[in-house]
């Protein structure tokens, strides 16, 4: 939001508020570029437990060691959505298990089918993103806003807090 005032040539000052806001375009976002993605809440990263390869691998934040598991390949679908891959198993996605759209449902690493449950949208707020399934519109999130390596990654209705903004950093090629 900004503040402007104006002043007409008949004495009168007008003040407005401004709000703008961004369309939700995921442009600034590279098809084939490999990021961490860092909790804004906890300065932790999007983490695939144990580098695991199999479907259902948890998703967790965990202090950023730049190991594979915790670097994202982000590769467009269609209309800005992309899918989430880590790089060392391009083949499996974040996926929300089930398709489901409930508040707290964990995603996992799934093999890729190109489904709307293993897209995301990513929406530029100043310096960091949130993260939306295209499923279920709703956030990756920090559940319980937890600053604790291990803790559970979930979606949950997207609410603006530091626990669903990302920072996203592409990392060399």
């Amino acid at each position: 939001t900004a503040t402007a005032s104006y002043f007409i040539s008949c004495g009168a000052t007008i003040n407005m508020n401004i709000n703008v806001t961004f369309n939700g375009s995921s442009r600034e976002i590279i098809s084939g570029a490999t990021y961490s993605i860092i909790a804004e809440s906890s300065g932790k990263a999007l983490d695939a437990d144990a580098w695991g390869t199999a479907n259902g691998t948890p998703i967790q934040q965990w202090t950023y060691g730049a190991g594979s598991n915790q670097q994202w390949l982000l590769t467009e679908t269609d209309s800005g959505f992309y899918t989430i891959a880590p790089s060392y198993a391009t083949t499996l996605v974040l996926d929300v298990p089930g398709w489901s759209s409930a508040d707290g449902a964990a995603p996992t690493l799934w093999t890729n089918a190109q489904q709307n449950n293993q897209q995301w949208q990513f929406i530029r707020q100043n310096d960091y993103y949130t993260i939306v399934n295209r499923n279920s519109g709703k956030c990756l999130d920090v559940k319980g806003y937890s600053t604790e390596d291990g803790a559970t990654i979930q979606q949950y209705s997207c609410n603006g807090q530091a626990n669903q903004r990302w920072k996203m950093t592409k990392l060399q090629d």
